[in-house]
C-alpha cells in the first residue's frame, strides 16, 4: 500500500505521488486548475485573461497544463532569488527570440503591459505557457496558457 505523500524517485529528483484525495488529483478539468490555482500552485500568479484559457482548456490538454504548471511551482517553490536570476527549471523553459518577444506583452496586474516572453512547452500540440519572473516576491506570474502565440495577421 502507498503512503500519502511518499516520494517516487525520477531523473530530475523527487517527485510527490498524488494522494487520489489530493487538490491536484481533484482538478480535472481546466476550470478545476483556475478554481484551485491559488491552493495548488501557491507560488505561480495568473493574469486575470487566463481565467478563460483554462476555462476553455481542450480536455487533451487538462494534463499536461496540470503537469507543466506543476513542475513550474517546484521550480519556484525552491528558488531562491538573492541567489540566482531563476529558478533551476524542472522542465524546458526558454525565452522568446527579439523577434517574437512583440507578440508576449500583456497588460500586468498593475495595469502596465510587460512582456512575459518565457515559456514553457506542454504537447499534445504546440502548447505554451507564457510568464515573467517577480524576483522580489519569488514567483511567477502566468499571462497565457494555450497554444502558441500567434502573430496578428
Amino acid at each position: 500500500m502507498e503512503t500519502p505523500g511518499a516520494f517516487d524517485r525520477t531523473a530530475r529528483g523527487r517527485t510527490p505521488r498524488l494522494d487520489p484525495a489530493s487538490s491536484l488529483a481533484r482538478a480535472a478539468t481546466g476550470r478545476q486548475i483556475w478554481e484551485l490555482r491559488a491552493e495548488l500552485y501557491p507560488h505561480l500568479q495568473f493574469l486575470p485573461r487566463t481565467e478563460y484559457q483554462l476555462s476553455d482548456l481542450d480536455p487533451r490538454w487538462v494534463v499536461p497544463v496540470r503537469r507543466c504548471l506543476e513542475r513550474l511551482e517546484a521550480s519556484t517553490a525552491a528558488w531562491d532569488p538573492s541567489a540566482s536570476n531563476e529558478p533551476e527549471w524542472q522542465s524546458k523553459v526558454t525565452p522568446e527570440g527579439e523577434t517574437r518577444k512583440r507578440v508576449c506583452k500583456f497588460q500586468d496586474l498593475d495595469g502596465e503591459e510587460r512582456t512575459f516572453h518565457l515559456h514553457a512547452r506542454f504537447t499534445p500540440g504546440a502548447g505554451r505557457i507564457h510568464f515573467r519572473l517577480i524576483g522580489a516576491e519569488g514567483k511567477i506570474r502566468i499571462a497565457h496558457g494555450g497554444s502558441k502565440i500567434r502573430p496578428d495577421l
